[in-house]
């Protein structure tokens, strides 16, 4: 029960920064869906909200995506959503290029989680006076190595994600079942 409030507190949020942005209130929202202004403030104050006023919302103002109106993603809107990971790719691909040039130029590269790539850690590459291309062979391999695990981390962030969605989704419709 703890749980389902606490979604429904977040979820509450994403309902009121939506009546801010449109700069509508309570009761014009509950006109436009239809519903009663007292739904809606039940569910903008974290009382009661229920997935199929969510997807009323979303279809009214198609812009905000469901997951935030849900309180599942932190995205308000696709294009949010698109430039975060965008952002994620570029810091990546920089990180990765980084790490390159340290490799090629026999230096250390300490990644941003305090990581290290060089003498210490890849004694196998310059140190033992192997060519550029063959150095840049031996990276290539590593940048793979590393690209799968950036990919499984995010595939492990969206299942997670999606498992949140769930248990939510569950807990609302339990919650429903209790009201009726």
């Amino acid at each position: 029960m703890a749980d389902e409030k606490k979604y429904t507190v977040i979820m509450g949020v994403g309902l009121k920064e939506l009546l801010k942005d449109q700069g509508i209130t309570q009761k014009q929202l509950a006109d436009k869906i239809p519903i009663s202004q007292q739904t809606i403030n039940k569910a903008a104050t974290g009382k009661q909200y229920t997935r199929k006023l969510a997807e009323d919302i979303q279809k009214l103002f198609p812009q905000y995506q469901l997951g935030w109106l849900l309180g599942t993603s932190d995205f308000k809107t696709e294009s949010e959503e698109r430039s975060f990971w965008k952002s994620v790719d570029e810091f990546y691909r920089q990180e990765r290029n980084d790490a390159l040039i340290a490799l090629i130029n026999g230096t250390n590269y300490e990644f941003d989680d305090g990581s290290f790539w060089g003498d210490q850690s890849a004694p196998l590459l310059l140190k033992k006076k192997r060519s550029k291309a063959q150095a840049i062979e031996v990276n290539k391999e590593w940048l793979q190595e590393l690209e799968e695990e950036v990919k499984a981390l995010i595939s492990y962030q969206c299942e997670r994600a999606i498992r949140k969605a769930e248990q939510q989704k569950t807990s609302l419709d339990e919650s429903a079942k209790e009201g009726e």
